[in-house]
């Protein structure tokens, strides 16, 4: 009986083995789903320093500089221009000054001014800039003078605050 039994779990064991091998013998594929999530970036490149305005001290005289930067985007952006007037070193003298921004064909797309007094006249946002992709712009800095007596002679000094943001 002891025989018998143990024959029979040996032929149980090998109907199980035949069976796993008919098994992985045939064809099987299984699908399965990847996926990637790619969050919002953007970089400003090469927006360097705006080179020196000189003023000869003529009354009305007005100067210009420009500099190009590319933006670079995978999502849709908004371009804020914040700063400052160009300010005498020494004096609390302001310079009325215009912060541009232009593509690269030369088509304006905003300007704020800053005048005397401190205040930031014209929007400062400008909503949507672009989607995604690659474009190049230039900044020009415009300043003109007052009368001959309105401001001092000397070095001013002003900053621009370039922010991008994602376009909400």
């Amino acid at each position: 009986m002891k025989r018998l039994i143990i024959l029979g779990l040996v032929g149980l064991l090998v109907m199980g083995l035949s069976g796993m091998a008919f098994a992985l013998q045939g064809n099987t594929s299984e699908t399965v789903q990847s996926e990637a999530t790619v969050g919002p970036y953007a970089s400003i490149i090469g927006l360097g320093n705006i080179p020196e305005l000189f003023f000869v001290g003529e009354p009305g005289e007005h100067q210009a500089e420009t500099t190009p930067f590319t933006i670079k985007s995978n999502t849709a952006l908004d371009f804020t221009i914040d700063g400052s007037a160009l300010t005498h070193e020494e004096e609390d003298i302001e310079i009325w000054t215009r912060i541009g921004l232009r593509t690269e064909d030369n088509s304006h797309i905003f300007a704020r001014d800053f005048g005397p007094g401190g205040q930031w006249q014209g929007p400062g946002t400008f909503t949507n800039l672009q989607g995604w992709g690659m474009e190049n712009y230039r900044m020009r800095v415009y300043a003109q003078l007052g009368d001959i007596h309105e401001q001092p002679a000397g070095k001013y000094y002003g900053e621009v605050i370039v922010t991008i943001s994602q376009n909400k």
